[in-house]
């Protein structure tokens, strides 16, 4: 074989070996929105895309689009719902399921509703428009099923603040996956007055994702939590669950909690083969740019 074909090849496997990596890099995600149905108010359908990038001040990259639209009608507490049939960020039918549980309700979030509304709303701000709460003594759940051996990455929304002042919903909260790896976060960045909310008092902005899971500060809000390499359990279900924070600042707060989208990410890694193909290429390309021949064994 001449040094030009031994280029030729190496270099379709190095491409072959990229090619793969990137398929599998960008694995599809699947994410649930929550959204009202009652006080007269029907929120349209969310279709866009959106979610926390490191362009707006998060500290990951997971905006998707086709998220699907889980909602509920206000004031009916003791909700719940499984087996709902979700779509995955290309917008293709996944084999997961969908489920919740709440001992609250559903509500509307300043993002899309009351005098705080912003007038034309982000896509983030639309993401955010709604909540499933959860009551002051009892955990609400989101729970995806039929979910395939792996790690995920789960990102829960948590924008909360209720349309008007005297509803306000956004104290201290804990956050668990599979009822464990929890994290707490004291204040949701939907509150009234906060400069650095989601959805501001005046409903102007900021466009800001933060997030700030530290049990011992009471400065910084957090909007978003993010849960790494979480494994489904023995049944296929990965379950984010949230309650009201009950020790410390803002524990005596009296207030609840609210989740306003959930986000289910594969963690993909390359597969040795495609890792193979890559090591093949960068590995051969420099020995034959030294211009020494290297001939492949004869198959008999």
């Amino acid at each position: 074989m001449s040094q030009e074909s031994h280029v030729k090849m190496f270099a379709l496997a190095a491409a072959l070996g990229l090619a793969a990596i990137a398929a599998t890099a960008s694995a599809a995600s699947i994410g649930v929105k929550f959204a009202e149905t009652g006080d007269g108010d029907t929120f349209p359908t969310f279709t866009g895309t959106a979610g926390v990038t490191t362009a707006n001040g998060g500290s990951g990259n997971y905006a998707q689009s086709n998220w699907n639209n889980v909602a509920g009608e206000e004031g009916i507490k003791g909700t719940s719902a499984s087996g709902i049939s979700l779509v995955d960020s290309s917008g293709a039918a996944s084999t997961v399921t969908f489920g919740y549980t709440s001992a609250h309700y559903f509500n509307a979030t300043k993002t899309n509703e009351g005098s705080g509304a912003p007038a034309s709303p982000t896509a983030d701000q639309e993401l955010v428009s709604g909540a499933l709460e959860n009551d002051e003594g009892t955990a609400s759940t989101a729970t995806f099923s039929n979910v395939s051996p792996g790690k995920y990455t789960v990102v829960a929304y948590t924008v909360f603040q209720a349309a008007v002042a005297s509803g306000a919903y956004s104290g201290a909260a804990t956050f668990t996956v599979n009822g464990s790896d929890s994290t707490v976060i004291l204040d949701q960045g939907g509150n009234y007055g906060l400069p650095s909310s989601f959805d501001g008092s005046t409903g102007a902005g900021p466009t800001a994702w933060i997030t700030n899971p530290n049990p011992t500060s009471t400065s910084d809000p957090s909007n978003y939590v993010v849960f790494s390499n979480v494994s489904p359990d023995a049944n296929g279900n990965i379950t984010l669950g949230w309650s009201k924070y009950t020790g410390g600042a803002f524990s005596n707060d009296g207030t609840g909690n609210g989740v306003d989208a959930v986000q289910l990410i594969p963690v993909v890694t390359p597969e040795p083969a495609s890792l193979g193909l890559l090591g093949l290429g960068v590995l051969g390309l420099p020995l034959l740019a030294t211009g020494r021949r290297r001939h492949a064994p004869v198959l008999r």
